[in-house]
């Protein structure tokens, strides 16, 4: 094949992933993000459009920047893509402080899993960054929350069910914080007792995350209170010493905030 030929078989691929992807838009509702929050980039911020992308372990805010912000400038991302640009949207949501910055970055994290689901359907790692994500609009918007609820219930529980170890536990104590936080029957899916046993089995699966603890803790408190307080201590002793255990990167700024603040609630010393 010639190197005309070559440049024309490319050009005509490229038409044709774009047209589908518009489609892929049309079909899944996933308008162009308004109001995406500016990074301001370190100059060594490189991503590859045409090579592999990675969030590395325990990522600095300024790392899920970059991938975040190189993602968006891919003209055509791949599912892989799409999906890093959730989970970074999402981890850089769950460190933040502001309610507004949050919501963006939550809505954006949703709609690039939205995407990569387009292209892999049911993929359940793509259905547990979609839920982070929508979870974290949710908390703020209850008439939101209420249409969604079954939606993030089945992705969960199917994300639950085939990567159960992903994020560590991640899909499991997502559930049962839904299971918690949700109205209970006929208003919604809530049900604390479920939640509540999903919880420990995150716990017991990877008791090495400060968050199947911190969510079990806050999960035994919200349903029981004062009854349950000492297992409520114990679960926030066992988060605080996996968070010093290993560095966690930036989410892990809010989870301090958290677990001091349930700590006060609770009149824990």
């Amino acid at each position: 094949m010639s190197a005309t030929a070559r440049i024309d078989a490319v050009r005509t691929r490229l038409i044709i992933q774009a047209l589908a992807l518009a489609l892929a838009c049309g079909l899944a509702a996933c308008a162009p993000v308004a109001g995406r929050i500016r990074f301001d980039i370190p100059p060594d911020c490189q991503i590859d459009p045409n090579g592999p992308v990675s969030i590395p372990v325990a990522p600095t805010r300024q790392q899920l920047e970059c991938v975040l912000s190189g993602i968006r400038e891919v003209i055509i991302p791949t599912p892989e893509q799409d999906l890093l640009a959730a989970r970074a949207a999402g981890e850089l949501a769950a460190g933040d402080s502001d309610v507004n910055r949050i919501e963006k970055l939550a809505s954006e994290g949703q709609w690039f899993a939205e995407r990569a689901l387009f292209h892999h359907q049911n993929d359940p790692t793509a259905l547990y960054w979609m839920s982070v994500n929508l979870g974290q609009l949710m908390i703020r918007h209850p008439i939101k929350a209420l249409r969604n609820l079954s939606k993030m219930e089945s992705a969960l529980k199917k994300a639950a069910k085939a990567v159960p170890d992903v994020d560590e536990g991640g899909p499991l104590r997502v559930l049962g914080m839904l299971y918690v936080k949700a109205p209970s029957w006929p208003q919604g899916i809530g049900d604390s007792d479920k939640g509540i046993d999903l919880l420990r089995k995150a716990v017991q699966i990877h008791p090495e995350h400060p968050l199947n603890h911190f969510f079990l803790a806050r999960a035994m408190w919200d349903v029981d209170g004062d009854s349950v307080k000492d297992e409520v201590a114990a679960s926030l002793s066992a988060a605080s010493t996996a968070l010093a255990a290993r560095e966690w990167g930036w989410a892990s700024r809010r989870w301090e905030r958290d677990l001091a603040a349930l700590m006060r609630e609770a009149k824990l010393p």
